[in-house]
């Protein structure tokens, strides 16, 4: 008896995260609703927000076992324009984070509600930004030497043209030189 046997190539095919979105902007299926500040409904999934928030878990699992029959509803403190990208990223959303404000409110509600995933995306973009400003706080030190050594050596050269009683044209040209690199120097490092 021969035993044939074929190998197959594997066959990766990505996730479509539409049908979830989609489940989102209808509300389809929801069984409870977060209710903001502003009095605006989400109208939400347990599966999908309980996968992804330790602290919504937490909640509904606590209003099942308490035995009451009252639709599940959760009543946050948060506008919903504060709220709702946290919600999106868990229904697959992209998100475009554009302001350092809205940052720090997004990271600041995955801490308090356990949204652990887009935690960690959150602190890699931040780590990112960390590492940038360190690098150019290194180049930004070495440029400042660099003005030092400037510096010093107008102060030769001035002492060198005081002392032949040579044109002062060049030591307002090496001062005006020192001048505007130090604020180039200041302006970088105060954005």
């Amino acid at each position: 008896m021969q035993v044939s046997a074929s190998i197959i190539e594997p066959v990766f095919i990505d996730s479509d995260s539409t049908s979830l979105q989609h489940i989102y902007s209808s509300g389809k299926y929801s069984d409870f609703d977060v209710v903001c500040l502003d009095g605006k409904r989400l109208h939400l999934h347990k599966i999908i927000v309980c996968f992804n928030s330790k602290w919504f878990e937490s909640q509904v699992e606590r209003h099942a076992k308490s035995g009451t029959t009252s639709p599940l509803e959760f009543f946050l403190n948060h506008s919903i324009d504060e709220i709702e990208p946290l919600f999106k990223f868990m229904y697959g959303f992209n998100l475009a984070v554009n302001d350092d404000g809205a940052f720090w409110k997004l990271k600041n509600l995955c801490e308090k509600y356990d949204v652990k995933v887009l935690k960690e995306k959150l602190e890699k973009v931040l780590g990112y930004y960390c590492d940038l400003c360190t690098s150019s706080k290194i180049r930004l030190d070495t440029l400042d030497s660099k003005l030092e050594e400037l510096r010093q050596s107008i102060i030769i050269e001035q002492r060198n043209i005081d002392y032949f009683e040579s044109d002062s044209k060049l030591i307002n040209t090496l001062t005006i030189t020192y001048n505007e690199l130090k604020q180039q120097v200041t302006k970088n490092i105060s954005h």
